[in-house]
């Protein structure tokens, strides 16, 4: 019997994570056929002077847009970045914008696309929010609440603090490290 009651608690123990994360993951804010779904920012450490923020754009409207910019009152500047490998090496450019096709979604999430948060002016712990403007070239702006998280299960890990062993430069710097 005390065995049964252990593993039910064991279990709840590790469902009830899943079930925070996928919560999280629900949240979505509306601008006419778009949808920005599960925004989330990964926490940062006191010194860290860069972040990234994280959420799916959904299109349900028969004609495509792009997000052209975003801001933040959290940090000196957001921008639009993607990770790209090339040559066996892992880097990360400022792009203009992020398509978002037609009756389609676009993914912005660890290793990918993604909002870069340069200049944090805090740090960024979990369970904070703040807020998120992001502007369309057709729909227009939106603000949405940015929730501080650990990655959800399934968004992968990777490191942006320049620790991670080398292999990653940003926007021509071999050094591995985030400068600009």
């Amino acid at each position: 019997m005390n065995r049964i009651v252990l593993l039910a608690v064991g279990l709840c123990a590790a469902i009830l994570p899943a079930i925070s994360a996928a919560a999280e993951d629900a949240r979505e804010f509306t601008l006419g056929s778009l949808t920005i779904a599960g925004p989330w920012a990964r926490p940062t450490d006191k010194m860290a002077q860069t972040g990234a923020i994280y959420f799916v754009l959904k299109n349900a409207g028969a004609g495509a847009d792009r997000l052209v910019s975003v801001s933040t009152e959290v940090a000196g500047a957001a921008q639009l970045h993607h990770v790209v490998h090339v040559d066996g090496m892992m880097s990360m450019r400022r792009v203009p914008a992020i398509d978002v096709p037609a009756g389609g979604e676009t993914a912005l999430k660890p290793g990918g696309y993604h909002v870069m948060l340069l200049d944090l002016k805090s740090q960024l712990t979990p369970g904070r929010e703040f807020p998120l403007e992001l502007t369309f070239e057709k729909a227009g702006k939106v603000t949405v609440q940015v929730r501080v998280a650990h990655p959800p299960a399934g968004a992968g890990e990777m490191k942006m603090d320049g620790s991670g062993g080398g292999g990653m430069k940003m926007d021509g710097h071999g050094d591995g490290g985030m400068k600009h």
